[in-house]
């Protein structure tokens, strides 16, 4: 497969058994490639050129290495190349042996996964030098599973594989740091051994200080002494956690929201700082106004 549209896969395309309409050079996890397919269509966002389309752009002419050159050029402004840049944004092309894999999509919620799939917005990283940071669950109902990663750039990524025929085998839908955090928080017992970013290191921690409050099950009719004093027990267990969670609650609120402000004032006037004290430059560097940035020191 492929990082860009090239020459070749444009005579791929053209030479491919399959319905002209059903036929397309179409983007997965490992690059551009020709697909021909029955049923289940592919994402339109990560179709290019149908084969029906290049009949119609060919006109009846012939697909020379003229042709072929100007049909790996996108006809829209929607981007300048069809070649995947990197993850930082850069037109490079891996070294030899770098297993890279093609980002396809963005992250819209942890529900549902619900996602945005857009060519013109993938971009390849390195796989190899990826980490893992919550493990693989089990399958849901259409046959997915989900395990969340951070690649060598910073950025998170969530592997979605699925049996389902409707969707990709392979998928890397990129998460906001804030999906990020919500989805750990929600399969914090999958949490593998690499080291995590503060961040979800944080959301860990919040897990485990919920589960730590665990509600007890009251079993209905104790029946006999001894299971009267179990009963007891799970009373008096009930009642303790609705009385400390009421005061963790206010500890969380009060303090530990003040300490956390503290910490991001602290850590904006280091970036200021880095700029040599120019809080427009720093507050283009965190993507936040002036204004706000100001507010916040």
């Amino acid at each position: 497969m492929h990082l860009n549209v090239t020459p070749d896969l444009i005579r791929e395309l053209a030479a491919a058994p399959g319905q002209p309409a059903n036929t397309a050079i179409v983007l997965n996890a490992h690059g551009w490639y020709v697909r021909s397919w029955a049923d289940h269509s592919p994402t339109s966002g990560l179709v290019t050129l149908t084969q029906e389309g290049l009949g119609v752009w060919l006109d009846g002419t012939e697909l020379d290495d003229e042709n072929a050159a100007a049909l790996c050029e996108p006809d829209d402004s929607a981007a300048a190349t069809y070649q995947l840049p990197d993850e930082n944004g850069d037109r490079s092309t891996p070294d030899n042996g770098v297993d890279w894999q093609v980002i396809t999509s963005e992250l819209e919620d942890v529900d549902e996964f619900t996602r945005t799939p857009d060519w013109t917005r993938a971009r390849w990283f390195d796989a190899d030098a990826a980490v893992k940071l919550v493990g693989e669950d089990s399958p849901d109902a259409f046959g997915r599973t989900s395990s969340l990663w951070r690649t060598r750039g910073g950025r998170y990524l969530l592997r979605l594989r699925s049996s389902n025929v409707a969707e990709m085998p392979l998928e890397w839908a990129e998460l906001s740091p804030a999906l990020a955090v919500e989805y750990t928080y929600r399969a914090a017992e999958r949490i593998t051994d690499a080291a995590l970013p503060p961040l979800l290191e944080a959301a860990r921690h919040a897990a485990g200080l919920v589960a730590a409050l665990t509600v007890p099950q009251w079993q209905g009719d104790p029946g006999p002494d001894v299971h009267r004093a179990r009963a007891r027990r799970v009373l008096g267990s009930a009642t303790e956690t609705v009385h400390a969670t009421k005061e963790l609650s206010e500890l969380l609120r009060h303090e530990v929201l003040s300490d956390l402000r503290t910490q991001r004032q602290d850590a904006a006037r280091t970036v200021v700082a880095a700029f040599g004290g120019d809080r427009y430059d720093a507050a283009e560097h965190l993507r936040m106004s002036y204004p706000t940035l100001s507010h916040l020191l």
